[in-house]
């Protein structure tokens, strides 16, 4: 019967460590190139959120965009971090015929 490996805490906590860093390594290599336009689109989106609706070929579509910016700093001069959350978003409702599409 093998003997069972003693570590301590640290060494415990180390590989947990570890672990995380390389896989946050492995997941920032392998992620795809960011797109320049989609980019600049978001950046261009306005603070708030806006929701646009048509008919488009018997079709109901809403499309939905939205921002929201805040900085959050320590203290009233101390360093801080920018936060911009901004997204869009389409739903579509169309009618199915019966029998197929």
């Amino acid at each position: 019967m093998p003997a069972p490996v003693l570590m301590s805490p640290l060494a415990w906590r180390l590989i947990a460590v570890g672990g995380v860093a390389l896989a946050g390594a492995v997941m920032r290599a392998s992620r795809a190139p960011s797109s320049v336009v989609r980019d600049d689109m978001l950046d261009e989106t306005p603070d708030g959120v806006s929701v646009r609706r048509e008919s488009v070929d018997r079709a109901e579509q809403a499309t939905a965009l939205g921002r929201w910016r805040r900085t959050i700093r320590l203290g009233t001069r101390g360093p801080g971090v920018e936060i911009d959350l901004s997204g869009m978003g389409r739903g579509r409702v169309r009618p199915v015929r019966r029998g197929g599409t």
